[in-house]
């Protein structure tokens, strides 16, 4: 007992002096910054150093943004107000695609040569271009890849390549949240190049996926002309979707029309639309008078197959 009571009464200094016996949490971190200051000093310098090299390439890489943005639009303004193919710009869209590999100026430069070149019938310039930004999209691109097939699309199909065009239709189709705007179009374009290549079956499918899914719109007309062409004879109208009874009535409000006003000697051309067809004809495919824009008729006569 009395070694005892003599070892509990040691004094207090000589109990501390034993190494970590009664430290607490934050004493024993203190003490370990205390042995490793130079190793810890070091981390932080370099953890520093880091955060500095990333914000100065941050910057960089944003000037650098900024300058090839800023050289596509200087090419641009070069284009004469009068004609897309101005020689200057496409030579300065051209600088500026090899000057900015991978940067957005270049990217929306090499957009803009595809169309150009493709406009100019230079498939040999505009496919190379084409098929490169296609396999080099980045995921911030995403948007462009229907663009792209399209244009790729388009580019095979005046070459005559109408497999591999089909191929770039038929890649679209299978995007998701494609426009429905965006649909028809390839839809209408699928069914041309496949009728151009011989596959009439599968043409005559896609069209009449237009009259299914687009029965009001102007195409919807056009498509079901290509399907009586391709099967050598004439469908019965009106389309799909269509009410007779309507198509009756409004039949028959003409018709009053045209004997209450009778035209004048100088009228002998029949009002018609902008597709050349006929009022009548008109009231056949779009029974609710709904046919389009005019700048959807518009682009519908720029359509080769129309």
């Amino acid at each position: 007992m009395s070694e005892k009571k003599s070892a509990d009464k040691r004094p207090i200094r000589d109990i501390l002096q034993e190494k970590d016996a009664f430290l607490t949490t934050s004493e024993k971190i203190y003490e370990y910054f205390l042995r490793h200051t130079r190793a810890l000093i070091a981390i932080a310098a370099a953890l520093i150093i880091c955060v500095i090299a990333v914000a100065v390439y941050a910057n960089i890489q944003k000037s650098a943004e900024a300058k090839s943005t800023l050289a596509f639009e200087k090419a641009i303004d070069l284009f004469d107000e009068q004609t897309d193919n101005s020689e200057a710009g496409v030579a300065a869209l051209e600088e500026v695609r090899l000057d900015h590999q991978g940067r957005k100026g270049a990217r929306l430069a090499t957009l803009t040569l595809i169309a150009i070149y493709g406009a100019r019938d230079e498939s040999a310039k505009a496919l190379p271009l084409a098929e490169n930004m296609l396999q080099t999209l980045k995921p911030a691109e995403v948007t462009l890849k229907p663009i792209l097939l399209n244009n790729l699309g388009g580019l095979y199909e005046s070459g005559g390549d109408y497999q591999r065009a089909a191929k770039s239709f038929e890649a679209i189709l299978a995007l998701n949240h494609l426009e429905p705007a965006f649909r028809l179009e390839t839809l209408m374009a699928l069914g041309r190049v496949q009728a151009a290549a011989g596959q009439k079956e599968e043409a005559i499918k896609h069209y009449h996926a237009v009259v299914k899914d687009f029965p009001k719109h102007f195409k919807a007309y056009l498509a079901n002309a290509k399907v009586a062409e391709l099967k050598g004879g004439l469908e019965p109208f009106p389309l799909p979707g269509a009410d007779l009874a309507v198509l009756t009535q409004k039949s028959k409000i003409e018709t009053k029309k045209e004997n209450q006003t009778a035209p004048s000697a100088t009228e002998t051309v029949e009002e018609s639309d902008d597709s050349g067809h006929s009022k009548a004809e008109a009231d056949l495919y779009d029974p609710v008078g709904e046919i389009g824009s005019d700048s959807e008729k518009d682009s519908a006569d720029q359509v080769s197959v129309e």
